[in-house]
C-alpha cells in the first residue's frame, strides 16, 4: 500500500452475534470467542450483555489479559478479592488489567430493570501477563465526545486518539475504542491506520462500509493492509450506532483455558494450580466470597 495515499478499509468478514448463556443465568450475544470462528488478534472475546437478576457473573478468576466493561443502560456492580468494589453506571467504563491474577464478581443491580452493556477482553503480550492487577474507572461525563460540525456525527473516545481528543483509558496493549453515532444518511471517515486489526459492532440501526451492509447485532472485521480509513455511511431511514475497536496484533501464541489466557498449555495448567492453591497472585482466593453474588437471593 502507498503510505502517501489514503485507502478505505475493506471488511474481510461479516457475521452475526450468537446468543448464549454465560455466568449463572445470564444471556449474552457473543461476537468474538466461544464457537465463533473469528480471529481478531489481540481481541479475545466480545459480549453484548442484556440481563437482570437473578442472572449474573458471580465469583470467578482471571489471568493474562484485560477486561473492559462499557455500560449502556442500568448498572453493573462489581467487587474483587482485594477489596475493590463499585458500580458502573450508564455511559461509564471499567478497564481492568487482570495481570497475574484477580478474582471478582459482576452482577446486575435489579430484578426488574435490564442491565445492558459490552464486555471486551484484550490480550496482553507475554511481558505483561504477570503484572500487578489494575483498574481504570471513568463515568460517562469523564469520557470526551467529538462532534462533527457538518454531519453531527459523534465519536465517544474511550481509548486511543481521535482528532485532537485522547480517551482517558490507557491500554497495556495499545488500542482504540470508539462509540460512534451517525444520523440518517450521514457519511463519516475514521482514520485507523493500515497496520491494525479491528472490528465494528453495530448495536443500533444499520450502516454501510464500502458497499457492505452491517445491521444491528452484526460485526465486521478487517486486517492489517486492508486500508487505513474507515468510511461509514448511515442508511436512509436509520441511525447508526456502532463500536469501533482496533489495535496492532500481538502475534504471539495464545492458549486459553476458560478465564485464563497465557501462551502455552503448561502456563494455563499452572494458572489453574495457582488459583486452586491460592498462590502466585491468587493469595486469599480460597477464603474470599463476594457480597454481591448473593444479590440474586435478595428479592
Amino acid at each position: 500500500m502507498n503510505n502517501n495515499l489514503s485507502k478505505n478499509i475493506v471488511l474481510d468478514k461479516i457475521w452475526e452475534g450468537k446468543e448464549q448463556s454465560e455466568g449463572q443465568g445470564a444471556k449474552v450475544v457473543r461476537l468474538i470467542g466461544g464457537s465463533n470462528d473469528v480471529n481478531v488478534d489481540p481481541f479475545l472475546m466480545f459480549d453484548y450483555y442484556n440481563t437482570k437478576l437473578p442472572g449474573g457473573f458471580p465469583d470467578h478468576p482471571h489471568r493474562g489479559f484485560e477486561t473492559i466493561t462499557y455500560q449502556l443502560e442500568g448498572e453493573m456492580w462489581h467487587e474483587d478479592f482485594k477489596g475493590h468494589k463499585g458500580k458502573i453506571k450508564p455511559g461509564g467504563v471499567q478497564w481492568m488489567t487482570a495481570g497475574k491474577g484477580i478474582v471478582h464478581a459482576e452482577m446486575p443491580f435489579s430484578f426488574t430493570e435490564v442491565t445492558k452493556g459490552f464486555q471486551l477482553w484484550i490480550n496482553l503480550a507475554k511481558e505483561n501477563k504477570f503484572i500487578e492487577p489494575n483498574y481504570q474507572e471513568f463515568t460517562n461525563e469523564q469520557i470526551p465526545i467529538y462532534t462533527d460540525t457538518d454531519t453531527k456525527s459523534t465519536v465517544k473516545v474511550i481509548c486511543g486518539d481521535f482528532k485532537d481528543i485522547s480517551g482517558p483509558c490507557k491500554s497495556k496493549t495499545p488500542a482504540c475504542y470508539y462509540d460512534v453515532g451517525l444520523n440518517e444518511e450521514a457519511e463519516f471517515n475514521l482514520p485507523v491506520g493500515d497496520d491494525k486489526t479491528g472490528y465494528i459492532f453495530v448495536y443500533k440501526g444499520s450502516i454501510m462500509v464500502e458497499g457492505q451492509e452491517l445491521k444491528t447485532n452484526f460485526a465486521g472485521m478487517f486486517k492489517p493492509g486492508k486500508g487505513d480509513t474507515l468510511n461509514v455511511k448511515c442508511n436512509k431511514g436509520s441511525i447508526g450506532k456502532f463500536l469501533l475497536l482496533a489495535a496492532k496484533p500481538i502475534k504471539e501464541p495464545v492458549y486459553q483455558y476458560g478465564p485464563f489466557v497465557l501462551n502455552t498449555q503448561k502456563e494455563c495448567m499452572q494458572a489453574i494450580e495457582d488459583y486452586q492453591e491460592a498462590k502466585n497472585g491468587f493469595e486469599g482466593a480460597e477464603t474470599w466470597k463476594s457480597e454481591i453474588q448473593n444479590m440474586k437471593y435478595q428479592k
